[in-house]
């Protein structure tokens, strides 16, 4: 056996016979024949990690892609009077005004609800009407699913006409009177199936 030596001192390529025309090429240059095979098994690995890179890239860029896209249908989505041009209402300014003209109504006797305004504080008058929707709705609801006959004044809550009041908000009878006002219209829609 003959073999070349290399820098670092290991065998490049070993001939396993002395007489080369009597054994076949591959069994005579088994070393040269490995670094083809190396080298074919090495541009695999390199097109195979190119692929990997690849693949990750894009999965990055369409990963970009739809969170950009989501952003923006949300931020659409919370404009939906008017998508394409926001400029018509600057700075919701007329939002703002129909509000204020809206407190201001109700401040001064007129109120965009059907309810009457028997005078009161604003607070004493919400409190009492959301109270009594309440438990309206929930006395109507269970009217309606023991299927016994729709009369709202039969109801101890109605009749006591207390539930969240506050000494602080004002008059007791005048909460009274907001509280079943609220209470007819709760169990109407709630009898109703509402």
């Amino acid at each position: 056996m003959s073999s070349i030596p290399t820098p670092f001192g290991m065998n490049q390529c070993i001939v396993l016979s002395k007489i080369p025309h009597i054994q076949p090429f591959w069994e005579r240059h088994a070393c040269c024949q490995m670094r083809v095979r190396m080298r074919r098994t090495l541009n695999q690995m390199k097109l195979i990690n190119f692929k990997n890179k690849l693949a990750g890239t894009l999965f990055a860029f369409a990963l970009l892609f739809g969170i950009g896209l989501s952003a923006n249908l949300t931020a659409q989505a919370q404009y939906p009077q008017y998508p394409n041009d926001r400029s018509q209402y600057p700075n919701d300014r007329y939002r703002r005004d129909r509000d204020y003209r809206d407190q201001t109504r109700s401040r001064r006797g007129r109120t965009n609800d059907s309810y009457p305004d028997y005078g009161g504080s604003y607070n004493l008058r919400q409190t009492a009407l959301n109270a009594g929707y309440n438990e309206g709705m929930k006395a109507g609801r269970d009217d309606r699913n023991h299927r016994r006959r729709g009369e709202f004044r039969d109801s101890s809550s109605y009749q006591r006409a207390t539930k969240d009041y506050n000494s602080r908000l004002g008059d007791r009878g005048l909460y009274q009177q907001y509280f079943r006002q609220g209470f007819q219209t709760g169990y109407a829609d709630g009898y109703r199936g509402y």
